[in-house]
């Protein structure tokens, strides 16, 4: 009985925060751990809710005798730690970090079940721990017992708690009370409830009941009969709570309708004999108004499970069932109700339970067995909408005998109208599940408790419900099809099958096509080229053209890389240690796959599967598991975490698709350019309603190795400062872009023979290519280097200009010449007769000139003073040139000079 902690045990809590090693002494105390992180008394069951702490539950005990402790417990979320540690009387481990007896396995959901360990006689200290190593909203943890076997004969006997009674002294067990009757603390029977108040099992009280509406009454439908008409009536809900003797209440309608028998679902048509919808045999094909009809010849029936009318049975596939974790909050009503356009979650049960709609696929899909590389086997895709006031969770996951229990998504509080499509990618038996909660159990038992007197109030069922519109399931074995589909030349439509992966199914040529070049068939059973789509960001088609994924040799803008030194394996990066306040050491690991062709896994060996021979493992492109050491040296993997499933590209810009990388990884020298890589994970938490997103800065370091090093955050040693973003920081030779024909420097050799050998010696700041050239033996050339030719280019250029120039000069010099002798020639001494008188040739005058203006297409004159010396040299030249004015050669104008 778990009314309260019994005083034999000790209930203890700690902070699970990371914090670094260098700050564990500067404030040990700095944390404190809230009340709902501890275990929890719940009256019939002790429960562990989460929380950032680790809750623990000290026993000690002394076996006499050989014994066993055995606990039974109901543990379903694989994101809690649970562990019981049993330590001896000198506190050394009796079990250690990888025997199962120290880790409790998984159950599925609202299963009980028990862990046995057995011991020698001596002194223990039991220690069942646990800790939500997730952020967001866990499914509880619950112990019902806990039975210890060859302990001392130290028991007493305790009252029965509340809610349930016992008759005989000394008994084992108490009973719980009925339906509408309550008890208190130690009774011996119950008693029961007025007629206007109620109480569920194992009640304390009665509350009043509320006014009937008409979420207390359901529909049923009689099967159709001949002329295609079925009854409906009009039931109210088992148990019934509500009161329909007031006012306000609405009445449960007393007649019975006849109406038309509605359509059936697609692939199914009405049987005469059993009154119900049954699946079309195989290879026939109806629409669900229709008997079905047989699939032409060269063609074959497109199976699936196609569910959008809701009448008033569920199909034969679907079931539904209420999970209670206290086996009290489930009423006789059916846990999901049709609505001919939708089925919903009900409203007659107590908040805290799981609604759950399965449909289980015997056989799996119809694939081919002879083709390999077939790419996704089927698709699931659901439309649905949750209306929630309160604290809600829908969450669809998948469970098979090979690949465990996966939940695929999950969505808290109010969605508008969605679909969501999940493609199936291995064959095997399936179950895939709905289940809706209305209420977390992460609140206070204060909080519980007054909530807990309203679960059935009109008010509380009627605010929240999830409902599923359509569901289709296609490609499988079980069930039936909507249409026939066109086979392939030559096939055999008994075997007739979609076309292999990669490729796409060509309607007009009843052919399978290949995609273009760079494009890939992504989706399942796809039609047409347009089915094909590009891959971009330095991604190309791999594993037969059915995704884009990565060579590990992008191209971006141009550049091109070779990262396959550190692409084709995986590195596992350990990160910093990390302490809890109390001193707990703990640590995080990182698998990286950068280019994807080597997943890596993140194996978890501290719990295991509640499926025989299911996986508790993660398969992806970066993973994340937590390492908690043991005293004997073997540490506990657990949490497993997958990071990143799908890789979005490269670039050399610090942002693609809306991620940015972590400021502190990005080079503020633009000389230096660093490649990116981008991935995403589709698994969606409360915290991270996007998903994680994951940037891998891959980095150019000649002087590294080629494997490199992976560095962290240095203000986010574990990776992520949100929870959501992680980023990492990988340094390595191979992460240079490789050389282009601009980064080589050519050394050539001697001429031997005719022949020289020619060096390509790269650049340090790039990868050498795998194709590039080393050296190259050519024959010898009399070509002159190419420096040697850029100079002679530059000196004949600079001698033709200036050539050029000397030419311009000389023209220039040439016209001022010209113009001085026509100057000269002009001029008229006084007398001509007396030229051996140089003083009187000094001091001869000249005539004024005609004219001081420029005749048309002359230039500016000069202004030349002649100096008197050569005065005997200008007189011979100028009566030279008198001589030719005389015969007309030249214009004559008379100068004078008073000088001469």
């Amino acid at each position: 009985m778990w009314e309260t902690i019994p005083k034999a045990f000790t209930v203890e809590t700690e902070p699970f925060a990371p914090i670094r090693e260098e700050s564990l002494m500067d404030d040990p105390d700095k944390e404190e751990c809230p009340q709902r992180s501890a275990w929890q008394p719940r009256g019939t069951y002790l429960g562990f809710f989460g929380g950032s702490c680790v809750a623990s539950l000290y026993l000690n005990v002394n076996l006499v005798s050989q014994g066993f402790v055995l606990t039974e417990y109901q543990y379903a979320d694989e994101d809690v730690i649970f562990e019981l540690q049993i330590d001896d009387d000198k506190c050394n481990p009796v079990v250690s970090a990888y025997d199962k007896n120290r880790w409790p396995a998984l159950t599925a959901e609202g299963n009980w079940t028990t862990h046995k360990v057995r011991l020698q006689a001596g002194h223990y200290k039991l220690n069942w721990r646990a800790v939500a190593a997730s952020s967001r909203s866990i499914r509880p943890l619950l112990i019902k017992s806990i039975l210890i076997q060859g302990t001392t004969d130290l028991s007493q006997c305790v009252l029965c708690p509340a809610g349930s009674y016992s008759t005989i002294a000394g008994s084992s067990d108490c009973r719980r009370c009925p339906v509408n009757q309550v008890s208190s603390v130690g009774s011996i029977k119950c008693r029961s409830c007025p007629n206007d108040e109620y109480a569920n099992e194992a009640q304390t009280e009665c509350v009043p009941r509320p006014a009937c509406t008409a979420a207390d009454y359901y529909e049923e439908y009689s099967k159709c009969d001949g002329n295609n008409k079925t009854t409906v009536s009009f039931n109210w809900f088992s148990p019934k709570v509500c009161r329909d003797d007031l006012a306000e209440s609405d009445q449960l309608p007393v007649e019975k309708q006849k109406r038309d028998c509605p359509p059936c679902n697609p692939g199914m048509e009405f049987s005469a004999e059993s009154g119900e919808c049954e699946f079309c045999r195989k290879g026939w094909y109806s629409d669900g108004y229709r008997s079905c009809k047989k699939c032409p010849s060269t063609t074959a029936a497109n199976t699936g499970l196609f569910f959008s009318r809701w009448n008033s049975d569920l199909p034969p596939v679907i079931e539904s069932k209420c999970i209670s974790f206290e086996g009290s909050g489930c009423s006789k009503a059916p846990a999901w109700q049709t609505k001919n356009d939708f089925i919903h979650s009900s409203q007659s049960h107590r908040p805290d339970v799981y609604l759950v709609l399965s449909i289980k696929l015997d056989g799996g899909f119809n694939v081919n067995p002879r083709k390999i590389n077939q790419g996704p086997v089927g698709a699931v895709t659901f439309t649905f909408e949750t209306k929630c006031k309160h604290d809600c969770e829908f969450v669809f996951m998948t469970a098979s005998p090979n690949h465990g229990i996966n939940v695929i998504r999950t969505w808290t509080g109010t969605q508008e109208k969605q679909n969501l499509t999940f493609s199936v990618l291995q064959n095997d038996s399936y179950v895939f599940s709905w289940a809706f909660q209305k209420l977390v159990w992460d609140f206070s038992r204060d909080k519980r408790g007054s909530i807990k007197k309203h679960l059935h109030t009109a008010k509380f069922r009627n605010d929240d419900e999830v409902r599923i519109y359509n569901i289709e399931i296609l490609n499988t074995i079980q069930g039936g099809a909507t249409s026939c589909i066109k086979c392939l030349k030559g096939a055999d439509s008994s075997s007739c099958t979609t076309c292999p992966r990669g490729k796409f199914f060509q309607i007009s040529t009843a052919e399978c096509v290949a995609c273009p070049d760079g494009t890939v068939a992504a989706e399942a059973m796809s039609l047409n080229e347009v089915s094909c789509e590009m891959c971009i960001n330095g991604l190309v088609p791999v594993e037969g053209r059915t995704k884009c994924g990565s060579d590990c040799m992008p191209k971006i803008d141009g550049v091109g890389y070779n990262i396959s030194s550190i692409g084709r394996s995986y590195k596992e990066v350990l990160g910093s240690r990390l302490f809890t306040s109390a001193g707990i050491q703990y640590s995080h690991v990182f698998n990286i796959s950068i280019c994807g062709i080597t997943p890596v896994t993140c194996r978890n060996n501290a719990t295991l599967s509640p499926i025989p021979g299911g996986s508790k493992s993660v398969t992806s492109l970066i993973c994340r598991s937590t390492l908690i050491p043991n005293s004997s040296g073997d540490p506990a993997s657990t949490q497993v975490v997958n990071l990143a499933d799908k890789l979005l590209g490269f670039s050399r810009k610090p942002q693609l698709n809306g991620i940015q990388v972590l400021e502190e990884f990005i080079q503020n020298d633009e000389r230096k350019s660093d490649l990116y890589a981008f991935y995403t994970s589709s698994t969606v938490t409360r915290t991270c309603p996007k998903g994680r997103a994951t940037t891998v800065t891959l980095r150019c370091n000649p002087k590294e190795s080629l494997d490199g090093a992976i560095e962290l955050p240095s203000r986010c040693p574990d990776g992520t400062c949100d929870g959501c973003n992680f980023h990492f920081l990988w340094t390595s030779s191979s992460n240079c872009p490789l050389c282009s024909s601009f980064d080589y420097m050519i050394v050539k050799g001697e001429c031997i023979s005719g022949k020289q050998t020619v060096h390509y010696i790269p650049s340090k700041s790039c990868q050498f290519p795998s194709n590039g050239p080393t050296k190259k033996i050519l024959p010898c050339t009399s070509q002159i280097p190419v420096t040697i030719q850029l100079i002679i280019v530059v000196a004949i250029t600079s001698a033709l200009l200036l050539c050029l120039i000397l030419l311009c000069v000389w023209k220039r010099t040439r016209r001022l010449e010209y113009k001085y002798m026509k100057l000269v020639a002009s001029a008229k001494p006084n007398t001509e007769q007396d030229d051996g008188l140089h003083d009187m040739d000094q001091d001869a005058e000249l005539e004024a000139a005609e004219s001081c203006a420029l005749e048309e297409g002359e230039d500016e004159e000069v202004s030349i003073t002649i100096p008197v010396r050569s005065a005997k040299i200008l007189r011979k030249i100028r009566s030279t040139y008198q001589k030719r004015a005389e015969n007309g050669s030249f214009e004559t104008i008379k100068l004078t000079d008073p000088k001469m």
